[in-house]
């Protein structure tokens, strides 16, 4: 493991990380990664990723369908993107974000085209230039979470 992150985390411990996240998105997302709440299972590196991009996805598309979408969207290139991270070296830790442009169009590090939450699908381009750009550091506020410096 690279940083000086646990290797597994309890969901106990990451229940005031998602305080943010509906009873119902909480455990939806548990129930992808084939965790049991009720015996307070551990959490992975790459898990606790995921959950870092569900929480900033909600603060960026203040909609719970919309900010559900984008992760359900985005989830391979998450996954990959937490295996990457639990995996690096320390100082070779990938910089990996999220942005929302117009409140609609969302996309994310080495990805191509965007994700449009409006119409749920993914489109090539967007159709005008966007007026507002949010982007969220995922690789830094997965490190704030867990109390350490970035590798």
């Amino acid at each position: 493991m690279s940083s000086s992150f646990a290797e597994a985390v309890s969901v106990e411990a990451m229940a005031a990380r998602l305080r943010s996240l509906s009873i119902t998105r909480r455990r939806t997302l548990m129930e992808r990664f084939g965790v049991d709440v009720r015996r307070d299972s551990p959490l992975t590196v790459t898990q606790r990723f995921l959950l870092t991009a569900a929480v900033y996805s909600h603060r960026l598309v203040p909609d719970p369908e919309g900010s559900a979408a984008v992760v359900d969207h985005y989830w391979a290139d998450l996954s990959a993107a937490g295996d990457e991270l639990a995996a690096a070296p320390p100082g070779l830790v990938p910089a990996i974000r999220l942005a929302v442009l117009d409140s609609r169009y969302a996309t994310a590090s080495g990805t191509a085209g965007f994700f449009d939450v409006l119409i749920g699908r993914r489109v090539d381009r967007l159709p005008l230039a966007p007026i507002e750009t949010v982007t969220v550091d995922l690789t830094a506020a997965f490190f704030r979470a867990e109390g350490v410096s970035r590798g």
